[in-house]
């Protein structure tokens, strides 16, 4: 670990811790390692179960990001799993979690229709945002599953939080690219979205989440 942090300040970045803190995004440290970098770091550390759980439990911002990326996927239980969620601290966190290891479960298809029901912001976003993924990655759903996420979608469309609506808009153009049909029920979607939005005096569409 104390290898890890003295690279970390070679790789500080004063600037972007800055503008983290500025947008909101606070640690209690934070050398501003840019994303890339850390990426690159990843990849010379070993994917163990127990350095990724000693990342977590650190307050340093570049640990608390590295922690996803060097669990093993299929170590992740599911216990574990919720317990990492509910102790998330920012949307970069939430961002990080579900690039790097929630899409990656077994079980992740099962449960993002529960994080997207959820009341609590960050496991919303971690919803929306591996619900993105799996469908990017050719994952479809049927049946309740399918007529769920598209109601969870649509309503998270009209979120106060930017960032879960944003994913919801993200999930929703990846499902109409599956296929002429599925592109036809999000159009509907859109249009009723932007509707209502226009009927409310906000001159935003649905494009403010692009």
């Amino acid at each position: 670990m104390a290898r890890l942090k003295k690279d970390f300040r070679s790789m500080m970045n004063g600037v972007v811790s800055s503008s983290m803190r500025d947008k909101g995004l606070y640690y209690v440290v934070n050398f501003g390692v840019e994303g890339v970098r850390l990426t690159e770091l990843s990849k010379s550390l070993p994917h163990d179960a127990t350095l990724a759980r000693a990342l977590w439990q650190e307050r340093v911002r570049e640990c608390r990001l590295l922690a996803p990326m060097t669990y093993p996927a299929e170590e992740f239980a599911q216990d574990i799993c919720e317990a990492w969620i509910d102790t998330l601290q920012t949307t970069e966190e939430a961002q990080y979690m579900s690039m790097h290891l929630l899409q990656h479960l077994p079980y992740a298809g099962s449960k993002v229709m529960e994080w997207m029901a959820s009341e609590n912001a960050l496991r919303q976003l971690c919803g929306f945002l591996t619900a993105g993924k799996l469908i990017g990655g050719g994952v479809r759903f049927y049946g309740r599953e399918r007529n769920e996420l598209l109601d969870q979608c649509e309503t998270a469309l009209h979120s106060k939080n930017p960032q879960v609506a944003r994913a919801a808009y993200n999930a929703l153009q990846r499902f109409g690219s599956q296929n002429s049909y599925q592109e036809t029920e999000v159009e509907k979607i859109f249009s009723k979205f932007a509707e209502s939005k226009a009927q409310d005096g906000n001159r935003g569409t649905e494009r403010e989440y692009c």
